[in-house]
């Protein structure tokens, strides 16, 4: 009998461990840009450390540091940042509970330019 208790004991145990469900990271919330690195055909060409933050707002409207504000949207892997007419689509490379890496590629007098941000919470 007391083998049984112990036994459903375990069960009730190991299904409320497993059960709970994570929640999925996101990219709500506010977050420091530690370091943009650029590059110019894979060849870094610059880094600028600590340049503020950005924050995600639940309601899809977002702010930097200075006060510009701008909406956005996240999808199939990508963040895009809509300011007026202008928009950015940076690939998410990694989203984690407290860190985000984003690049975004494009091209300058045919040179290939990729930009990393390295954001955390």
């Amino acid at each position: 009998m007391k083998k049984d208790v112990y036994i459903i004991l375990l069960i009730l145990m190991c299904l409320a461990t497993f059960a709970c469900k994570k929640e999925a990271p996101t990219v709500e919330g506010r977050w420091n840009i530690d370091l943009v690195t650029t590059y110019r055909d894979e060849v870094i060409i610059n880094e600028e450390r600590d340049r503020g933050w950005i924050e995600f707002n639940d309601d899809g409207n977002g702010e930097y540091e200075d006060g510009r504000t701008f909406e956005w949207t996240h999808r199939g892997g990508y963040l895009t940042i809509y300011e007026g007419s202008r928009s950015r689509r940076y690939e998410v490379a990694s989203l984690k509970k407290n860190k985000l890496v984003l690049d975004i590629s494009y091209v300058i007098l045919e040179r290939n330019i990729r930009e990393r941000w390295e954001l955390s919470k």
